[in-house]
């Protein structure tokens, strides 16, 4: 059975596990065998299959095989077409392509001295491989997440980022994880309904910079695995809804301030917009004043719950100001 958004395989429960027979506990502060080795066949089904491929090649045969292409051309005095001229640079860009993720994986992420790199990758494909690979299956559970945000942060062809973030999410939701890729980093269990409004609101705010920044600050907080700062989630995730409602009244001010400007400017039901103004009394009177000692500071649960909420409300905002025809903009 083919799991049409995932292009993968959607595994039925097994009968042992609807019996009760097996229970899969929670994979938190872990990962089994099962799990790792898994999410070890997403990295090579997205990324170490599709470089094997191209490390057949070096790049001396692929400048030759570029340069004869061009060689008709120049005969003739002619330029070729946008296209022919795509088809002959691209085994030389792929290479550099790949060139630039490993000397990034060998620099940024090992700490290895480049120097121990030969000029040309295909060369040194095979032990590289052979290296991850005892890596990821060596080291420890958290490690292996570094891993894979890494991979995903680095290598520069989103579509493929896009496709392996669904691999190792269906993967993790089947091992049962306690774990999802949200817009490139991986955090604390959330539902696919959450994951969405969350991604839906990362594509909506794309051009207004500080709204994203707040959105993605709100996101690592909740989402730092070794040391989580929910007051801070908090904050930013409502400092975001808060941006877009400057977006929305071309004016500057709290979301307390702005909400019954934006309630007449999107003509919003009073209750529903008295709601909004709630959430940031909430943030305004327990994150950002509370004693950090004090028994009302959040936790994982209400740093979660603003997070989703807010980002559904921005989605909703954008939405009825595109109805309204109202230009999002900051005087």
């Amino acid at each position: 059975m083919k799991d049409k958004k995932s292009g993968g395989r959607t595994m039925p429960t097994l009968f042992s596990e609807r019996e009760g027979i097996i229970e899969k506990e929670l994979q938190v502060g872990y990962i089994n065998k099962n799990l790792r080795t898994r999410l070890w066949n997403c990295l090579e089904r997205y990324y170490w299959k599709y470089i094997k491929k191209e490390s057949l090649t070096d790049w001396k045969t692929r400048k030759y095989r570029r340069d004869w292409g061009y060689f008709p051309y120049l005969a003739k005095r002619t330029q070729p077409s946008k296209e022919e001229s795509n088809r002959l640079e691209r085994p030389l860009r792929e290479y550099r392509k790949i060139g630039k993720f490993i000397h990034e994986l060998w620099d940024s992420y090992f700490r290895l001295p480049l120097n121990k790199l030969r000029e040309d990758w295909t060369e040194d494909w095979k032990e590289l491989y052979e290296m991850l690979e005892n890596y990821f299956f060596g080291c420890e559970w958290y490690e292996v997440y570094d891993f894979l945000e890494f991979v995903v942060n680095n290598w520069p062809d989103q579509e493929r980022n896009r496709e392996f973030m669904e691999c190792c999410n269906r993967v993790l939701e089947e091992e049962n994880a306690g774990y999802r890729f949200i817009n490139g980093m991986i955090v604390p269990i959330f539902e696919k309904t959450e994951i969405s409004e969350i991604e839906t609101a990362f594509e909506n705010v794309k051009p207004w910079k500080g709204v994203y920044d707040d959105l993605f600050s709100a996101l690592k907080h909740l989402s730092d695995r070794e040391h989580p700062n929910y007051k801070d989630s908090v904050v930013a995730s409502i400092r975001a809804v808060e941006g877009v409602a400057k977006l929305i009244t071309h004016r500057h001010g709290t979301l307390g301030e702005l909400m019954p400007k934006v309630q007449q400017v999107l003509e919003l039901d009073e209750h529903f917009a008295k709601a909004i103004g709630q959430l940031w009394r909430y943030t305004n009177t327990v994150a950002r004043h509370s004693d950090p000692e004090g028994e009302k500071m959040p936790e994982f649960e209400e740093a979660k719950f603003v997070l989703v909420t807010s980002c559904a409300i921005i989605n909703y905002l954008i939405t009825k100001a595109n109805k309204k025809g109202v230009e999002l903009k900051l005087e």
